[in-house]
């Protein structure tokens, strides 16, 4: 879905390469969404950008479906407590943090108590 840059929000998945009015690329397809990201798309002059909304994508449980919140938070907390000494915020490592983020739900969502292993 195609929102003004102003209603878009940090954690939100970019749908489309973003590009400048130069087209050099700004943010690739799959990048999740910072707060720093929004301030470069700013300061570049995008007004808008496709981004995936709930439904379309971002993490999901058992069988495609959409993580339950308490699921989907319980992940969230996961992925930061095993990133939390990564400082980079390059479009590799949003990915990388997608990526566990959906594995996590997932793993989360299929455990018998809904509360995966005892890790963190």
């Amino acid at each position: 879905m195609r929102l003004a840059i102003d209603k878009v929000e940090p954690g939100m998945e970019v749908m489309s390469d973003v590009f400048n009015v130069n087209k050099a690329l700004l943010l690739p397809k799959g990048a999740v969404l910072t707060e720093r990201h929004l301030k470069a798309l700013k300061t570049w002059g995008v007004e808008a950008i496709n981004v995936v909304v709930a439904g379309e994508g971002g993490p999901s449980g058992a069988a495609g479906q959409p993580a339950p919140p308490e699921v989907l938070s319980a992940a969230e907390k996961r992925v930061a407590e095993r990133f939390k000494h990564v400082t980079a915020t390059s479009p590799a490592i949003e990915i990388i943090k997608k990526l566990a983020l959906r594995h996590s739900a997932v793993h989360l969502q299929n455990s018998p108590t809904g509360q995966g292993s005892a890790k963190p």
